[in-house]
């Protein structure tokens, strides 16, 4: 009888011996100090190549401007709401997804840049349409050559076009900086790109205030450019001379051209006004066609 007492007292102290309806056992393993030894091991962010100044997601609310206040001397105007009168209303910080689709809703109507004005690179909003890439790209030149800076292509493609100022980011010498620590010295940047099954193209977001310094010797001129920028005064005198041409530019937009750049531009501007002789030879057809349809007008 002694036998069989101890043996099932012996029975219940052992750990790995357990029957239904018995007390509990202690846990022979310590969970609170198996959890201290584990090591965590933080989660790495996948960093991004070629980071662009659009960093916020497409679904994210544009960030609100808030412009200067300034006094109204209206003495009607009750100015800002109390404590009771404010209902605690605040924007979301992103946008909620429609459970529905919503009725059809009118097209707004296009603003199309026009780059016949005396100052078209005042034009220059979101929502502003070009009728091609390539013209947005001139218009996009013209810009920062009147305001005397440069930009850089972040991306320049046919369907989509991204640019930031030329001097986009402060060099930081220091060690162990994070990313979001980084400052940017300038903000400027902009977001074009096609509209589907057109040649549209469009300003989808953009910064257009340049904090940079100017820079005189970093612009977009080219000789293309003051070609195209100076043909009528070929027009009017052909033998316009480099000096002429110079002077000009330094007066209308400040910057100092080369001399070769002169040259080429000048010889760029009277192939478009007196015509290539050697790509007007492959017409000689449709000039005799012309003659023979009607000899009288000639």
């Amino acid at each position: 009888m002694h036998q069989r007492i101890a043996a099932k007292k012996k029975r219940n102290l052992d750990p790995m011996l357990h029957c239904e309806g018995e007390s509990d056992v202690e846990d022979i393993y310590d969970n609170a100090t198996q959890c201290d030894d584990i090591s965590t091991i933080p989660a790495v962010k996948r960093q991004v190549k070629r980071p662009g100044p659009t960093l916020r997601s497409h679904s994210q609310v544009e960030a609100d401007v808030i412009p200067d206040w300034v006094p109204s001397d209206d003495e009607g105007d009750k100015g800002f709401l109390k404590e009771e009168e404010d209902d605690g209303y605040e924007p979301l910080p992103f946008v909620l997804a429609g459970g529905r689709k919503s009725r059809g809703k009118m097209a707004k109507e296009r603003v199309w840049y026009d780059d016949s004005r005396q100052n078209p690179e005042q034009q220059f909003m979101v929502g502003l349409c070009f009728k091609d890439v390539y013209q947005f790209r001139q218009a996009l030149a013209r810009l920062h050559i009147v305001q005397v800076r440069n930009f850089h292509y972040h991306r320049n493609t046919p369907d989509r076009i991204i640019v930031w100022c030329k001097d986009k980011q402060k060099k930081n010498n220091e060690e162990n900086v994070k990313e979001k620590e980084k400052k940017w010295d300038c903000p400027f940047y902009m977001t074009a790109a096609k509209i589907k099954n057109e040649a549209t193209f469009c300003i989808k977001k953009m910064e257009l205030k340049h904090t940079c310094p100017t820079d005189p010797s970093s612009t977009r001129v080219n000789a293309k450019w003051l070609s195209g920028t100076y043909v009528t005064e070929y027009k009017s005198n052909i033998s316009t001379s480099i000096n002429t041409l110079q002077d000009k530019a330094q007066k209308d937009f400040g910057v100092d051209v080369p001399k070769r750049m002169a040259y080429r531009a000048r010889t760029k501007a009277i192939e478009m006004v007196m015509a290539d002789h050697k790509k007007q030879y492959h017409r000689l057809r449709d000039y005799l066609q012309t003659v023979d349809t009607s000899p009288t007008y000639l």
